[in-house]
C-alpha cells in the first residue's frame, strides 16, 4: 500500500514522532508515529526488525573492545548475548571475568559469571548455558 506524501505528513504533524513508549491521551501505550502498543502490538517481522538492530549495536559496541576481538566466535556471541542481556556497561562491570577472558583463563571466567546477581536474575538453566559456552567454547 503506498500513501501520498500529503497523508505522511499528516499523520507525522499530528501524532508525531517518539522513540519511547509513552501514555496517549486515553492512557493506551504508544511508540513511533501513533502505533497503539495495547491494541496493535508488534507483529513478529517487526520483532525481528528490532532484535536484529539490537544485536548489531551489540556487536558494534563490542568491536570498540580490545580484548572481544580476540575472542573465538562462540565465546564472541556469548559476549553479544550478554551485553543484550545487561548493556554494555552492565557487561563491562564484570571486571573479573573480563580479566580471566584476556587472561585466557576461561574456566575461571565462567566462573565469575555464575558467582554474580546475574545468575540470579536470569535462572540457572540462562546462566549455566551461557557459562557453559563461555568455558568451552561450543554451543
Amino acid at each position: 500500500m503506498s500513501i501520498s506524501r500529503k497523508l505522511f505528513d499528516s499523520l507525522m504533524m499530528h501524532e508525531g514522532l517518539r522513540n519511547k513508549p509513552y501514555k496517549d491521551t486515553n492512557g493506551h501505550l504508544t511508540v513511533g508515529i501513533g502505533r497503539n502498543l495495547d491494541v496493535n502490538g508488534l507483529s513478529d517481522e517487526e520483532c525481528h526488525y528490532l532484535f536484529n538492530n539490537d544485536l548489531k549495536k551489540c556487536q558494534r559496541q563490542l568491536e570498540t573492545v580490545y580484548w572481544y576481538r580476540n575472542l573465538d566466535e562462540v565465546r564472541r556471541e556469548v559476549m553479544i548475548e550478554l551485553c543484550f542481556n545487561l548493556g554494555l556497561r552492565g557487561l563491562l562491570g564484570f571486571k573479573l571475568m573480563i580479566q580471566h577472558i584476556m587472561a585466557k583463563n576461561f574456566e575461571y571466567a565462567a566462573y565469575e559469571l555464575l558467582d554474580s546477581k546475574w545468575r540470579k536474575d536470569v535462572g540457572p538453566n540462562r546462566a549455566h548455558n551461557v557459562s557453559e559456552r563461555l568455558r568451552t567454547g561450543r554451543y
